[in-house]
């Protein structure tokens, strides 16, 4: 069974392959003088715990690794979290919320003087020499 490198399940699998590489190693020296069935099972045991300590390193470097990266992230996210009560700070302070510019408005008033026809009532702007419905001088 495979299991995910800097996992507990992957360590309690390495010490499970470690100590089973000290038992075949330490079972081996007893069987070594009666049988060549010993010294296989020495070597195997050399294999096994050779494996487990290379890959041992690997995996705890790996979990290394992945602790780091987990840390790396989490400290971030505490920044940005320490960085957005100061601006909520900030604007509680200030209690204010920054007002547009006030709009002015500018209006010309223009008078116009108008003058009446005395023949039939009409009203011209002033400067107007002639009325146009009856022709009489302004």
């Amino acid at each position: 069974m495979r299991y995910t490198p800097g996992t507990p399940e992957y360590f309690a699998a390495l010490r499970r392959k470690r100590r089973n590489g000290w038992v075949l190693f330490l079972i081996g020296w007893p069987l070594l003088a009666a049988y060549g069935l010993g010294l296989i099972l020495i070597l195997i045991g050399l294999v096994m715990l050779a494996q487990t300590k290379q890959v041992g390193f690997a995996a705890t470097k790996q979990a290394k690794l992945n602790q780091e990266r987990y840390d790396t992230g989490r400290e971030a996210r505490r920044k940005e979290i320490q960085e957005e009560e100061q601006w909520r700070q900030s604007v509680r302070r200030d209690n204010s919320v920054p007002q547009p510019a006030p709009v002015y408005e500018t209006r010309t008033v223009v008078e116009r003087v108008l003058i009446q026809c005395s023949h039939c009532g009409n009203r011209y702007p002033q400067g107007t020499l002639k009325c146009t419905n009856c022709g009489a001088r302004l």
